[in-house]
């Protein structure tokens, strides 16, 4: 099953416009924190099934997903 956190993920950025500056934290919602983990995941099966179709993975993703109950907002 996967479920992938959206809702106030800490993250880290940086402040430089044009050249590094400061390390800053912030807590961030959305699709955007989600992403790399179902990436993560997608990766995963193809590497272990080379030959997975979008179709498939798609599939797999969206008859797999379970909403969970955790700190970060785990959806599906």
């Amino acid at each position: 099953a996967i479920a992938a956190p959206g809702t106030a993920i800490l993250s880290t950025y940086n402040d430089g416009a044009t050249s590094p500056g400061l390390p800053l934290y912030a807590e961030l919602d959305g699709t955007s924190m989600a992403t790399p983990h179902v990436t993560g995941v997608v990766a995963l099966a193809k590497a272990v099934d080379p030959d997975l179709s979008p179709a498939a993975i798609r599939n797999l993703l969206t008859s797999t997903a379970h909403a969970i109950s955790c700190p970060a907002g785990c959806g599906a």
